[in-house]
């Protein structure tokens, strides 16, 4: 049996969330808004708001939880974001929409995928420069499933 234990209000409709390695932070996509919330769950409140770019889609925090990326598919642009700062480091053009996003642990490798075209982008996480494009057959890589 599954049991709401708590409800932590944030400014606005959301899209994704994701959760910092150390489980300390959520971190809010709202794609009407242009920005993502961050929420502390020892407070349980709403800490920063982050201005990313417009209709901000995604969140990928990265293993070591250093960075967080965020997919603004409105503005083509992927954000990065210092959590130790909250703040946005960089900003990459991303091109035809980026969608979602993931990682596999271990590598400094983010895969980002289009909502206008059938690719995904193999993208270093230091540099945050384009590696790789996987062409798929058709369609959009919604959700993107690592199995390790």
């Amino acid at each position: 049996m599954v049991k709401m234990m708590l409800t932590i209000p944030v400014p606005g409709w959301t899209h994704h969330q994701a959760i910092t390695p150390d489980g300390r932070y959520v971190i809010s996509t709202h794609a009407t808004r242009g920005y993502v919330s961050v929420v502390d769950l020892q407070s349980n409140t709403v800490i920063k708001t982050i201005k990313t770019g417009n209709g901000p889609n995604y969140t990928l925090v990265k293993d070591k939880g250093d960075y967080a990326y965020i997919s603004n598919s409105a503005s083509g642009t992927i954000s990065e974001i210092d959590i130790n700062k909250w703040a946005v480091t960089r900003v990459i053009e991303g091109g035809p929409s980026p969608y979602h996003l993931n990682t596999i642990h271990g590598t400094e490798k983010v895969y980002v995928s289009s909502k206008s075209k059938p690719i995904i982008w193999v993208i270093d996480g230091g540099t945050l420069k384009v590696l790789k494009i996987i062409k798929l057959p058709a369609g959009e890589a919604h959700q993107m499933a690592i199995i390790e």
